[in-house]
């Protein structure tokens, strides 16, 4: 699917225009593919930075809705991609501390997905991207309820995509977490057909 095909079929559902929008690449041919297709989702208020120091003092003056984050060595000096995340997440002056952070990840190890996790990235999107996928993680960012949290060794969106409780056989760090200690049960249990009937769903 081409990308003016895409974004045709696109703006039809939801509209980008009032997103303030802050682009982080060095790559200059990258920067310009994703300035690109992020004019075309319509998003006016973009402001875009070749590395991590400009994006950084940009923030700390003014806010964002959504930072999308590729390379970010712009020049000698700059924090990589990833610490700049997590400069941006433990800075409680700065605007866009709880915004949404999509990190663009040429390289997509388990290791390196971790580290985004880690450092309080709310989204990894490989590179190349494409504008189809891009707008897909946006959407389900917008649509994200993760809480965010604030701990000693962790700033950002709760990690936990699913809400499956804390690990087996650990008391629950977080206050909606439940207890490890059942109590009596209040009315018998199901039967195996009647838990397998509940499986399958109503006859066809």
């Amino acid at each position: 699917m081409s990308a003016a095909a895409t974004t045709s079929e696109l703006d039809s559902r939801v509209y980008f225009g009032a997103l303030s929008v802050v682009l982080v690449e060095s790559n200059d041919l990258e920067a310009e593919i994703l300035t690109q297709v992020l004019s075309g989702f319509k998003v006016r208020g973009m402001t875009r930075f070749a590395g991590a120091t400009e994006a950084e003092a940009h923030l700390q003056r003014d806010t964002a809705d959504l930072l999308v984050v590729g390379a970010a060595r712009g020049k000698e000096g700059d924090l990589d991609e990833y610490d700049l995340i997590r400069r941006i997440r433990r800075n409680k002056a700065g605007g866009a501390r709880t915004a949404p952070i999509i990190l663009l990840a040429g390289h997509t190890s388990q290791v390196n997905v971790m580290r985004a996790r880690d450092c309080g990235a709310s989204f990894v999107v490989a590179k190349p991207i494409t504008p189809q996928v891009l707008y897909e993680r946006i959407m389900w960012l917008a649509k994200d309820a993760r809480p965010f949290i604030t701990a000693d060794t962790y700033t950002g969106p709760d990690r936990r995509f699913q809400k499956l409780g804390p690990p087996a056989g650990m008391e629950g760090r977080r206050k909606d977490d439940l207890s490890l200690r059942v109590g009596e049960a209040k009315a018998p249990n199901l039967s195996q057909s009647e838990i397998d009937a509940m499986l399958k769903g109503p006859p066809r």
